[in-house]
Protein backbone atom coordinates (compact mmCIF):
# COMPACT_ATOMS: atom_id res chain seq x y z
CA UNK A 1 0.00 0.00 0.00
CA UNK A 2 1.38 3.47 -0.96
CA UNK A 3 -0.01 6.72 0.63
CA UNK A 4 -0.52 9.78 -1.66
CA UNK A 5 -0.94 13.36 -0.33
CA UNK A 6 -2.89 16.11 -2.51
CA UNK A 7 -1.77 19.68 -2.81
CA UNK A 8 -4.82 19.93 -0.08
CA UNK A 9 -3.78 18.08 2.20
CA UNK A 10 -5.84 14.91 1.42
CA UNK A 11 -4.65 11.51 1.17
CA UNK A 12 -5.48 8.56 -1.02
CA UNK A 13 -3.97 5.29 -0.17
CA UNK A 14 -3.67 2.53 -2.84
CA UNK A 15 -1.47 -0.50 -4.29
CA UNK A 16 -2.12 0.40 -7.81
CA UNK A 17 -2.24 3.47 -10.18
CA UNK A 18 -5.41 1.71 -10.96
CA UNK A 19 -7.00 2.09 -7.16
CA UNK A 20 -5.55 5.48 -6.72
CA UNK A 21 -7.98 6.30 -9.44
CA UNK A 22 -10.94 4.49 -8.10
CA UNK A 23 -9.97 6.14 -4.15
CA UNK A 24 -9.90 9.69 -6.25
CA UNK A 25 -12.88 9.30 -7.90
CA UNK A 26 -15.01 8.17 -5.04
CA UNK A 27 -14.17 11.01 -3.01
CA UNK A 28 -14.53 13.81 -6.25
CA UNK A 29 -17.06 16.13 -6.65
CA UNK A 30 -17.49 15.54 -10.44
CA UNK A 31 -16.99 11.77 -10.46
CA UNK A 32 -17.90 11.46 -14.34
CA UNK A 33 -19.63 8.48 -15.60
CA UNK A 34 -16.96 5.50 -14.98
CA UNK A 35 -13.11 5.83 -14.05
CA UNK A 36 -12.00 6.69 -18.32
CA UNK A 37 -14.01 9.81 -18.00
CA UNK A 38 -12.97 11.32 -14.48
CA UNK A 39 -9.60 10.90 -15.46
CA UNK A 40 -10.78 12.55 -19.00
CA UNK A 41 -12.30 15.31 -16.93
CA UNK A 42 -9.10 16.14 -14.63
CA UNK A 43 -6.98 16.53 -17.80
CA UNK A 44 -9.61 18.70 -19.49
CA UNK A 45 -9.43 20.72 -15.71
CA UNK A 46 -5.67 20.74 -15.92
CA UNK A 47 -4.93 22.28 -19.42
CA UNK A 48 -7.17 25.10 -18.55
CA UNK A 49 -4.63 25.74 -15.95
CA UNK A 50 -1.40 25.07 -18.38
CA UNK A 51 -0.72 21.74 -16.74
CA UNK A 52 -0.83 17.98 -18.99
CA UNK A 53 -2.28 15.35 -17.51
CA UNK A 54 -2.44 12.29 -19.62
CA UNK A 55 -5.58 9.95 -19.33
CA UNK A 56 -4.77 6.92 -21.25
CA UNK A 57 -3.87 5.29 -18.43
CA UNK A 58 -4.23 5.22 -14.61
CA UNK A 59 -0.08 4.85 -14.50
CA UNK A 60 0.28 8.18 -16.74
CA UNK A 61 -2.40 9.82 -14.99
CA UNK A 62 -0.52 9.15 -11.37
CA UNK A 63 2.44 10.04 -12.92
CA UNK A 64 1.85 13.15 -14.56
CA UNK A 65 -0.30 14.12 -11.14
CA UNK A 66 2.79 14.21 -9.19
CA UNK A 67 5.27 14.97 -11.97
CA UNK A 68 2.80 18.49 -11.65
CA UNK A 69 3.20 18.12 -8.11
CA UNK A 70 -0.68 18.05 -7.35
CA UNK A 71 0.09 14.58 -5.49
CA UNK A 72 3.21 13.74 -3.51
CA UNK A 73 3.85 9.56 -2.48
CA UNK A 74 4.12 9.38 1.00
CA UNK A 75 7.63 8.32 2.42
CA UNK A 76 7.14 4.75 4.47
CA UNK A 77 8.61 5.10 8.38
CA UNK A 78 9.95 1.30 8.89
CA UNK A 79 11.08 1.15 13.59
CA UNK A 80 12.97 -1.87 13.58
Amino acid sequence: MAKYRFSDGKMVVASSPEEFVKNMRNSSWFPGRDTDDFMELVSERGEKVGVTIRSDSAYNFLTDLIKVGLVELEAETYWN
